[in-house]
């Protein structure tokens, strides 16, 4: 079969007027994704390993938006990394494992299904928007404000932040 090149584009007019230079945040809310891609590298703070997902909006006006979520795989953190893979569907073998290849497992999931929760945040001093809370696809939001309110509490009542 020939190899099959793309043809030129050629000129394309735009129009930029009233475009921002800026991404706008994701409006507060309860999103469906899908996991698109896995990678790790290490934080630039303190050079620690981290998983970063990337999630991909599947439905309603943020379709196509994507998601992002790291996970820093540190003793103090790394309940994180399990909330995820557990909302992606890791079975309850897998979640009690003592021993496992981060990176691995995570890229075993790129293409799962889940509900997050998007909330206000701000980044780099711009206004922006993160990823609270994870949960297995088909969530309803019943379900999602029940956990979130639960979190919250917990966050007061250890001072973890939330």
């Amino acid at each position: 079969m020939p190899e099959q090149t793309a043809a030129p584009m050629g000129n394309v007019r735009i129009n930029l007027a009233g475009v921002s230079t800026e991404l706008e945040p994701i409006p507060t809310g309860t999103y469906p994704v899908q996991l698109t891609e896995v990678r790790g590298q290490m934080t630039r703070q303190t050079n620690e390993p981290m998983i970063v997902w990337l999630f991909k909006i599947a439905d309603g006006q943020q379709a196509g938006r994507m998601v992002f979520h790291n996970t820093v795989l540190t003793p103090k953190s790394i309940w994180n990394y399990k909330r995820t893979i557990k909302a992606l569907g890791a079975p309850q073998a897998l979640l009690e494992s003592p021993d496992l290849d981060a990176l691995e497992v995570a890229q075993e999931y790129v293409g799962a299904e889940a509900v997050v929760v998007i909330v206000p945040s701000v980044y780099e001093g711009k206004a922006s928007s993160k990823m609270a809370q994870i949960l297995p696809a088909g969530s309803k939001a019943e379900e999602v404000a029940a956990t979130l309110a639960g979190n919250a509490i917990e966050a007061m009542n250890t001072g973890t932040g939330f």
